[in-house]
């Protein structure tokens, strides 16, 4: 069906001439993401799980126009460095289609969303100047725009070209900013934090913050008379720094002002306690001590956590949890990549700085989020959980770990050994059956913990503190049964 609907679209026609050629405009006066008519950004086409598609065309032999089949989704996005473009006022676009269509064009942020919308005429080139001042109103950061959605267009195929902010002032800028001001606001342990603010006519501020002696800098952009958050980043743990904070417009008018700023970053702390228990008893997730089992990545799931891998000495790495909400570990691109059938614990070591409170789940195609307890803050908190804790566990499909953090959003601490294992690790004395035995129909264990069946799916089929388990009933098969630090594989005929 969906090439039956490409194949339909693919027959429109191309535009055979191109579009309005864009104004001459000086160099401060333009910002331009897509055009050959300006020095621009250029664009990574985002798909975005929309299924539209992208391709580059070309009007006579110089130029260049993106051309975009959309689905019923109607949307795609254009990705590319940030760029500052609080002092322009309008957003031009060109929009060419065989057929009247409507699309809305939304500047990225990280601020609210704010779209406009575009009336495209049939068989000929569409353009547009649209007020930035409309999305500005409507909450955008027009000093911080890192991509561009267009979406509202249904299934169609366009073409666009001369994607730009540009002014209409006509004025030679030769107005410095004034008024500069920054503070620390916080130290990390690889970034610090300023609060910048200065005035300038434009309307746009670019803050300049150096260190020469490290040969660091950094250039942020931010709307004049408003505080901007200016993080400065890659940065060395446990080290000094001595800033130094400059403001310019984009004509190069310097501020006379410059603010200078010592900062030292926090000192990582020393490394968990190393893993004691033999590779044959661990299926690794995450730890230097073991080899992992599959390789993993940070799921895209919508959360403010930013995960940092950072080395606290040279053969131990942990990762760094800032504004930590929810993390999820996706494992072997979300398809199990091992059985988990022998194992009895989830082992892994926190490091609280603000965090307060962590739930854990494997993920099987369901979940069960279990508090790992108490946590200490400034010290290493070893929790081992039983994989009894999370009700309905499939062991041998297991392909995602979640883990959720309170206060939401604004927690911090470092994650690292996280793995499964047979044998509990921890420095709380694991619950030992003395024995598990199986025969005559019966399965039969001590008093002091639970007995967990599962079959070869990994499916649970017995999870009670009976000492004894009849089979009676059951279909023929292989099972395994756990009772603490005890594993028994049996089969029913």
């Amino acid at each position: 069906m969906a090439g039956a609907m490409i194949s339909s679209v693919n027959a429109f026609a191309q535009p055979t001439t191109s579009a309005p050629t864009p104004p001459e405009l000086a160099k401060n006066k333009v910002i331009s993401i897509y055009s050959d008519a300006y020095a621009s950004t250029g664009f990574e086409f985002g798909e975005w799980g929309s299924g539209s598609t992208y391709a580059l065309e070309k009007i006579g032999d110089t130029d260049n126009v993106a051309k975009f089949t959309t689905t019923d989704l109607g949307y795609f996005g254009w990705q590319f460095g940030k760029v500052n473009t609080a002092a322009m006022d309008k957003l031009h676009v060109d929009v060419y289609g065989d057929a009247a269509f409507s699309v809305r064009v939304v500047p990225i942020t990280g601020g609210a969303e704010v779209g406009q919308t575009i009336e495209v005429s049939a068989g000929k080139w569409t353009s547009v100047d649209l007020d930035t001042k409309v999305f500005a109103d409507g909450g955008a950061n027009l000093a911080n725009v890192y991509q561009i959605k267009f979406d509202n267009v249904k299934s169609q195929t366009l073409y666009i070209d001369n994607v730009y902010f540009w002014s209409t002032s006509t004025d030679v800028d030769t107005e410095a900013p004034t008024q500069l001001t920054a503070t620390l606001v916080e130290s990390a342990f690889t970034t610090v934090t300023l609060s910048c603010t200065a005035v300038d006519n434009s309307g746009a501020v670019e803050f300049v913050v150096t260190d020469e002696a490290k040969s660091y800098s950094k250039t942020v952009g931010g709307v004049s008379g408003e505080a901007t958050k200016v993080v400065l980043d890659g940065l060395t743990a446990n080290t000094d720094y001595n800033f130094t904070v400059k403001a310019l417009d984009a004509e190069g008018n310097e501020c006379a002002d410059v603010v200078t700023i010592a900062a030292s970053t926090n000192v990582l702390p020393e490394p968990a306690n190393k893993a004691s228990l033999p590779a044959s008893k661990v299926i690794s997730i995450y730890c230097d001590d073991y080899t992992s089992a599959c390789p993993f990545g940070i799921g895209g799931w919508g959360q403010s956590t930013t995960a940092t891998f950072l080395q606290l000495t040279a053969d131990d790495q942990a990762m760094y949890l800032d504004n930590f909400n929810y993390l999820g570990f996706e494992l072997n691109n979300n398809k199990p990549a091992f059985d988990a059938s022998d194992m009895l614990y989830l082992h892994l070591d926190v490091y609280p700085l603000t965090l307060t409170k962590l739930e854990v789940s494997p993920i099987w195609g369901a979940e069960k989020l279990v508090d790992c307890g108490e946590l200490t803050a400034g010290k290493w908190n070893t929790i081992v959980l039983p994989l009894t804790s999370f009700d309905g566990i499939r062991l041998d499909n297991i392909y995602q770990i979640k883990f959720v953090a309170r206060p939401e959003g604004t927690s911090k601490a470092f994650l690292d050994n996280i793995y499964f294992a047979t044998d509990n690790d921890s420095s709380v004395a694991s619950m030992t059956a003395d024995k598990l035995t199986y025969a005559d129909g019966m399965l039969r264990g001590a008093a002091d913990a639970r007995i967990v069946v599962c079959n070869v799916m990994g499916q649970m089929v017995a999870n009670t503190e009976a000492t004894e388990v009849s089979t009676a009933g059951w279909q023929p098969g292989l099972y395994i049964a756990r009772q603490g630090n005890a594993v028994v594989k049996f089969v029913v005929k």
